[in-house]
């Protein structure tokens, strides 16, 4: 019984921990980017944050999962899961949305022509890899919705293998054009993130790829 509550506990609030501690984090480096003066801060600062934020709290799934596949006294917390599922597919949407608005404002250009304008043609593969993975993250969204879906269900282990394949590609996006990147503190924390996925995605490859008949 003990060992019920103890893993019902650590559920509750561990992965909302992992979330507003990433959220904080990301808050205080997009912050510190612009030396904490925000009062005449445009619509157009803000997409850089809604995207880092939206990378760090799938990251806390990532984590989470990690987590528990390594404890027995872990359990799943399907609230935490869908709030932020809402939450993040929000971010998603709107990352690139402000920037859309805000290149047709200055240029008069629609994506992804104003998205190569603002970050120059050298840089381009890397507006490829967001987009990309954009439309991956959404197929996802639509796709966990029917995952009670025999055929689904039966291809889930290739679809999370695509979560993680998107999580990578933002990755090296975000390393590549995320203006937060320029402070050294927050890049050094960026990239032990990017470290810790590695252990996580392995623990969740080897779970799915050994219990095929595991439900999603």
């Amino acid at each position: 019984m003990r060992d019920r509550s103890t893993r019902a506990g650590a559920a509750t609030w561990l992965p909302w921990v992992l979330g507003v501690g990433v959220t904080i984090v990301g808050l205080l480096g997009w912050l510190d980017q612009y030396n904490w003066q925000v009062t005449n801060l445009r619509t157009f600062s803000v997409f850089s944050l809604l995207g880092l934020l939206a990378w760090s709290i799938m990251w806390t799934h990532y984590a989470y999962g990690g987590l528990r596949l390594m404890s027995e006294r872990l359990a799943k917390n399907q609230i935490y899961t869908t709030v932020t599922l809402y939450i993040v597919l929000a971010l998603l949407l709107l990352h690139p949305g402000l920037l859309a608005y805000s290149q047709w404002d200055i240029t008069k250009q629609l994506p992804p022509q104003s998205f190569y304008t603002y970050v120059g043609p050298s840089l381009k593969l890397y507006v490829l890899f967001g987009s990309l993975s954009l439309l991956m993250f959404l197929a996802y969204d639509i796709l966990i919705r029917l995952r009670k879906h025999p055929r689904v269900r039966r291809y889930w282990r290739y679809i999370s293998l695509s979560q993680m394949v998107a999580m990578s590609l933002i990755f090296v996006h975000s390393m590549q054009l995320g203006q937060t990147m320029d402070q050294a503190w927050f890049e050094l924390y960026w990239v032990a993130l990017g470290a810790l996925l590695l252990p996580c995605f392995g623990l969740i490859i080897y779970e799915e790829w050994n219990t095929p008949s595991k439900k999603p």
